[in-house]
């Protein structure tokens, strides 16, 4: 819908190009949105804010008119500071922007945004608006965030079950007894996290003439014993050290 009479840059003509589904001309427009002047290179004042930016940002319509559509007033502790500068540079070069920002809310709270800002010409080919709509992804990111944690402590987790060797000199019944509280300690950390061992694979490694042959557990369970490193899956040099 447009206005044949030219009047787009008063209130009226604005309203007139805005319908009750949204902004008439592009499809599918999230209901949050607020439209601005783009002739007044000033901050680019907002002439017309939506109920739904209203009812996201905690504003009253009269307490959004005529601030600047870079929406500086929704910036926060954790705002990207980058991003306010991309804002402000689409704005001055009245070109798109599109970018994923954290906002802030009348009473504080933070939310993320999917920001769109788009030019919007007339006729005559000349940026007379910017129509600014936004979309709450606050629970997309979180769900995210939980994801890529959870994936991040299962690799870590499966890395250190994988890889966890305990080792010392054994040549007496004290230093068998000093071995398996390493032992323990393992299975208890095991049993706060939570963590599973398959202690099927957990094995014991008896090196030289003077080893007592000590019998080991992990938790309830007598652990094998081997006298081969290969068994292990590693090498052993005469300073305990291992590969």
């Amino acid at each position: 819908m447009s206005d044949s009479s030219g009047d787009r840059n008063g209130s009226g003509g604005h309203n007139r190009w805005i319908s009750d589904k949204g902004w008439c001309g592009r499809d599918h427009i999230d209901s949050n949105f607020i439209l601005a002047n783009a002739q007044v290179a000033k901050g680019f004042p907002i002439v017309y804010c939506s109920d739904g930016f209203c009812e996201l940002a905690g504003f009253a319509r009269t307490e959004v008119m005529q601030k600047s559509c870079s929406c500086k007033f929704l910036l926060g502790a954790e705002t990207n500071e980058q991003m306010i500068l991309q804002i402000e540079k689409s704005l001055e070069e009245k070109v798109e922007f599109k970018g994923e920002i954290m906002f802030y809310k009348k009473n504080g709270s933070s939310f993320w945004c999917l920001l769109d800002i788009v030019p919007i010409k007339n006729e005559k080919g000349d940026v007379v608006l910017f129509l600014a709509s936004f979309k709450d992804i606050t629970d997309t990111k979180v769900k995210i965030a939980a994801e890529d944690k959870k994936e991040g402590l299962e690799g870590v987790v499966s890395k250190f079950a994988d890889s966890t060797k305990l080792g010392g000199a054994v040549d007496s019944i004290e230093g068998g007894e000093a071995l398996q509280r390493d032992l323990d300690r393992l299975e208890n950390w095991a049993i706060t996290n939570r963590m599973r061992f398959n202690k099927g694979k957990c094995w014991i490694l008896h090196l030289g003439r003077g080893n007592p042959g000590y019998t080991y557990r992990l938790g309830d369970e007598t652990l094998e014993t081997s006298h081969a490193e290969r068994d292990l899956g590693v090498l052993v040099n005469s300073k305990l050290n291992m590969n």
